[in-house]
């Protein structure tokens, strides 16, 4: 939750865009590769779609619709790796 909270102070203070920004140069730069799920959250295959998706709707506290996505991933695709992680580590919690 600090992410979380640190995310919510930068949008208040007008930071998030240029702290995201900072964040992609630097990650392109130590790792030497574009990351491309910084700037498009929401592409790829369905099952990611819906597993980014639900992240969104948790960090929205809209639980009920974040467990619907996560489960709409897992019936795409039951063996789908970051679905299964981010739902067992959600529900760990």
């Amino acid at each position: 939750m600090i992410a979380f909270s640190l995310i919510q102070f930068l949008k208040e203070k007008g930071k998030l865009d240029s702290t995201n920004n900072l964040l992609i140069h630097h990650y392109v730069k130590i790792f030497n590769k574009p990351y491309y799920k910084l700037a498009e959250p929401f592409i790829g295959k369905q099952s990611d779609v819906l597993n980014k998706i639900a992240i969104a709707a948790l960090y929205r506290d809209e639980i009920e619709l974040a467990e619907q996505y996560w489960s709409d991933a897992t019936e795409l695709n039951p063996e789908h790796f970051d679905t299964k992680v981010n739902y067992e580590m959600y529900q760990w919690q």
